[in-house]
C-alpha cells in the first residue's frame, strides 16, 4: 500500500514494516532493538492514489516525518529531506524561511516567493512569546549589551565560552 494513503500510525506502521522486509529482509530489524516487522498489525488501507493524483500532489511528508527517521546510514536523513525539499521548492508549496520585512508581533510582512509580492501574515513561529522583543526598553538594553560585549555571538557557548 502507498504510505500516503496511510490514515493511521498503526497502518503507517505496518506498511513501512512489510516494505522494510520486501526490500531489506527480516534480519535489518533486529539491528534496532526489539521491533520486528511481526509487531506491526496489519490494518486496512486505500487503494493507492493514481500515479497522475501523486504527480500533482508531489511527496506527501511534512516536517514532523523527518524527526523518527531511523537508518544505519548516518546521512540518510539529510538525502530524504533534501528531495523534500527541492520538491517543494519546485511545487512552490515550501512556506519556511520567508524574508521577514517587519519586526515579529502576532503579524509580519513577508516576501512571498510564490506570488513575488511582499505580503501580512499571522506569525505563529516567532519565540517573542510575551511580545516584549519589540518593546523599547528591550531594545535599549540589547544595544547597550551590544555596546559593552560586541554585536556577535562568536560560537556556541559550551565551545566559545561567553563574555558574561
Amino acid at each position: 500500500a502507498a504510505l500516503a494513503e496511510c490514515r493511521t500510525l498503526a497502518e503507517l506502521e505496518h506498511n513501512l514494516a512489510a516494505r522494510l522486509v520486501q526490500e531489506q529482509g527480516e534480519a535489518w530489524f533486529s539491528r534496532f532493538g526489539q521491533h520486528t516487522a511481526a509487531s506491526a498489525a496489519p490494518q486496512p488501507t486505500k487503494a493507492p492514489a493514481s500515479p497522475d493524483a501523486r504527480d500533482e500532489l508531489g511527496d506527501p511528508r511534512t516536517m514532523r516525518d523527518f524527526v523518527g527517521i531511523e537508518h544505519p546510514d548516518l546521512f540518510h536523513k539529510t538525502r530524504e529531506f533534501g528531495a523534500f525539499y527541492r520538491d517543494k521548492k519546485q511545487r512552490q508549496l515550501y512556506w519556511y524561511g520567508m524574508p521577514l520585512e517587519t519586526p515579529c508581533k502576532n503579524r509580519a510582512v513577508m516576501f512571498d516567493e510564490v506570488t513575488g509580492k511582499s505580503r501580512e501574515f499571522l506569525m505563529f513561529g516567532s519565540n517573542s512569546y510575551l511580545g516584549l522583543s519589540n518593546h523599547p526598553e528591550v531594545i535599549h538594553a540589547i544595544q547597550d549589551a551590544a555596546g559593552l560585549y560586541g554585536a556577535t555571538n562568536t560560537g556556541c557557548r559550551i565551545i566559545a565560552g561567553s563574555n558574561v
